[in-house]
């Protein structure tokens, strides 16, 4: 019999590099629970701080390759995290 297709849980996919080496996702503006799901799926031990239920930001930075593993502190919101301001002199 073939297997059938994976399960994706839903919550945001791990990234690729064109090495095809995974890494950590951008995980800011996710829910917490997203989040957890896509750490615990990478074989990294998340640890939540504060309350609410949206990533304001990630200790261990997107991109950082996946590799054996390791603790990423994520910092929780009741609100989704507000795009730094852009000023008018920067490109």
């Amino acid at each position: 019999p073939r297997p059938g297709p994976a399960d994706t849980g839903g919550g945001p996919a791990p990234r690729l590099t064109v090495t095809g080496r995974t890494v950590l996702p951008d995980l800011t503006g996710t829910s917490a629970r997203d989040a957890v799901r896509t750490l615990i799926d990478l074989g990294w031990e998340p640890r939540l701080r504060g309350t609410g239920d949206f990533v304001v930001r990630q200790s261990a930075p997107a991109g950082t390759p996946v590799g054996e593993g390791g603790v990423c502190l994520i910092d929780l919101s009741r609100y989704p995290a507000e795009p730094e301001p852009v000023a008018e002199d920067q490109p």
